[in-house]
């Protein structure tokens, strides 16, 4: 293997603690660090493993859904104003769902913006499929997240989620 795929994985490890990306100053995936640089899947996971056999405190740092939001918002197009209302929408519901927390959070994140869509009429005039082609998600998922998401909001606002009391 080459050094490059262990340079690009402290690369996006770094990045992702100083949350500072040149392109658009917040964090992202590795993922989009390993399409950056054109990089093997495989060869990635191996940079990124002996990455943390070189930084093992590293391990406890992750980014959650809430840090990718602000990338996702431009990846899709969505403008910043909205921002601090799917903040707010993304932190409240972060922790009610077990599928929400075992669900990687660039699919989260994505997904709430898409619920957030959804709620406001879809003003902002884009499909799911052409959602999800732009995040990098399939449809599938966005659509299995957002039911949990509805469910968990319904729960909430007739008073059978423990979250109120």
């Amino acid at each position: 293997m080459c050094e490059i795929e262990f340079k690009m994985s402290c690369v996006y490890r770094g990045y992702m603690l100083v949350s500072y990306i040149p392109k658009f100053g917040e964090y992202c995936t590795s993922n989009y660090i390993r399409e950056l640089f054109n990089l093997k899947q495989n060869n990635m996971n191996f940079g990124m493993t002996k990455y943390l056999k070189a930084f093992p405190e590293a391990r406890t740092k992750h980014i959650t859904p809430d840090k990718l939001l602000s990338w996702i918002m431009k990846l899709s197009g969505v403008d910043q104003s909205h921002y601090r209302r799917i903040l707010s929408i993304t932190r409240y519901i972060i922790s009610t769902s077990e599928l929400v927390e075992r669900s990687n959070p660039q699919s989260v994140a994505a997904t709430i913006i898409f619920f957030y869509l959804c709620m406001y009429k879809n003003k902002i005039g884009i499909t799911k499929s052409s959602f999800a082609k732009k995040v990098k998600l399939s449809e599938t998922t966005i659509t299995r997240i957002v039911r949990k998401i509805a469910k968990v909001t319904l729960e909430i606002l007739s008073g059978k989620s423990s979250i109120l009391k």
